[in-house]
């Protein structure tokens, strides 16, 4: 019979051997190698942001981080997705700020603009228009829309409708007197009798009438009461009694 080796007895002294901690795992493919490297950049361009940049920029970057992260940012692409999220976050961002940028075309201008900004602030706000200066350039511009534009692309139906506006509202202009008040706003009211040949535009304070609403309401329709009220008006009001008045309402 033959005898079976035994292994060889282990020295007491010998250690373990220690393993490796940081293992080396080489990129499966050159996606995963890009990626890597960007991920490196990045942590690098954040570290230095996080302690160079303003307080507003980093309020401004956790904003767009944050509108990221809320629009589901990161998922998986698919095939028809062009747009990254990363661009809507962005611009919901700075959507609130974009009145504080001033797009430039070239780098050579951002000096000369800060200093023309900065002369503004130290100047303080522009002077605010009078109601004159403000009524000036309204005629101008309403002479200029009028000669370039109205007088030389208006059909003659155009010009003989706006015609007929401005005659009325010339009429409407010289009354006035308690016979033969005048329209609240007379070009607004020669403009409304120009369309329906029918009705004044007259303001109602809600304060003064609170039912005159109301009545409009109804006038506007097409029913008895309203041709009860037509009827009061052509033979006045002061000239009728309530009694005539339900009967004419019960006729």
């Amino acid at each position: 019979m033959s005898k079976t080796k035994k292994p060889p007895a282990r020295k007491a002294n010998r250690k373990p051997k220690p393993e490796r901690r940081y293992a080396y795992k080489p990129p499966a493919n050159v996606a995963e190698k890009i990626r890597g490297s960007l991920h490196k950049s990045l942590q690098e361009f954040m570290d230095n942001f996080l302690k160079t940049a303003w307080p507003e920029e980093h309020t401004l970057l956790f904003d767009i981080f944050q509108n990221w992260e809320n629009t589901g940012g990161g998922l998986t692409k698919r095939l028809r997705s062009f747009d990254p999220p990363f661009y809507s976050a962005v611009a919901d961002a700075i959507e609130h700020l974009s009145y504080n940028l001033v797009d430039v075309p070239d780098h050579e201008m951002v000096i000369a603009v800060e200093d023309f900004i900065y002369s503004l602030v130290q100047s303080g706000m522009p002077r605010p228009q009078t109601r004159s200066e403000i009524r000036t350039e309204r005629i101008e511009d309403l002479k200029i829309c009028v000669e370039r534009q109205v007088a030389q692309d208006a059909s003659d139906d155009d010009l003989h409708f706006l015609e007929g506006v401005f005659r009325r509202w010339s009429d409407y202009m010289g009354t006035g007197g308690p016979h033969d008040p005048k329209p609240e706003s007379p070009l607004r009211s020669a403009f409304q009798m120009q369309v329906d040949r029918e009705n004044w535009l007259v303001k109602v304070p809600d304060y003064e009438a609170p039912k005159a609403a109301a009545i409009v309401s109804i006038m506007k329709g097409k029913s008895w009461l309203v041709g009860l009220l037509d009827w009061i008006s052509e033979q006045g009001p002061e000239n009728l009694s309530p009694c005539l008045i339900a009967s004419k309402a019960a006729a």
